[in-house]
């Protein structure tokens, strides 16, 4: 049994705790709300507190067994589904 094994809740596709813990983006980082993906219920929650192609800054990420959310420094005590907001880069 490996270390991830061990902890009982990684899948499969997870290669090691590293690629686990690197999966969202760092405190501090853009993402733009894109209104797309996830389950229908929270994209339509999302939505009505932060509006499709809305910038927002990482206050947190967690992730989950089989899902990842962001906690954003504009909506503390709220929590996002990862696969609905894109990294913003600003380009020159």
């Amino acid at each position: 049994m490996n270390e991830l094994e061990s902890y009982g809740y990684f899948t499969d596709y997870a290669l090691d705790l590293e690629t686990c813990r690197s999966c969202g983006y760092p405190a501090g980082t853009l993402m733009v709300f894109l209104n797309k993906n996830g389950y229908y219920q929270e994209r339509e929650e999302a939505n009505d507190l932060i509006g499709e192609h809305t910038l927002v800054t990482v206050k947190e990420c967690h992730v989950g067994s089989w899902s990842s959310n962001y906690v954003f420094e504009e909506f503390p005590g709220r929590s996002f589904n990862t696969v609905m907001f894109e990294r913003y880069i600003l380009h020159d």
